[in-house]
C-alpha cells in the first residue's frame, strides 16, 4: 500500500469538509484509486488540516496528487496549497 500525507490550511473547516464528503467527491477519489482516508486537525490551529490517504499503488497516488483537476477541486472547496508527502508502509503495531 501507498499513502499520501497532505497538510493544508482552510478558511472554514466545516465548509471544506462538507465539499470533500460529497457523493461527487467520493466518486472522484474512488475512480482515481483511493482506498481510504483519515482527516486530522491541528490541536493548536483548527484551520490546519492533515489528511492521510491510502492508495492501492504509489503511481496512482502520485498521478492524482499532481493533477490539475485535484488542485482545482481542492481550491474550489476552500483548501489552501497542499504540502504533500508520499509514503510507503514500513510497519505497524499495537501497544497492549
Amino acid at each position: 500500500m501507498a499513502y499520501v500525507l497532505s497538510k493544508f490550511e482552510v478558511d472554514d473547516f466545516d465548509s471544506w469538509k462538507a465539499a470533500f464528503e460529497t457523493e461527487e467527491g467520493a466518486g472522484f477519489r474512488k475512480q482515481a484509486g483511493q482506498k481510504s482516508y483519515q482527516i486530522f486537525r491541528s490541536a493548536d490551529d483548527p484551520k490546519t488540516v492533515f489528511m492521510l490517504v491510502e492508495w492501492g499503488d504509489l503511481a496512482n497516488a502520485r498521478r492524482q496528487a499532481e493533477s490539475a483537476e485535484l488542485a482545482e477541486v481542492h481550491r474550489q472547496s476552500g483548501g489552501g496549497p497542499l504540502d504533500t508527502t508520499f509514503l510507503e508502509a514500513a510497519g505497524s503495531g499495537t501497544v497492549d
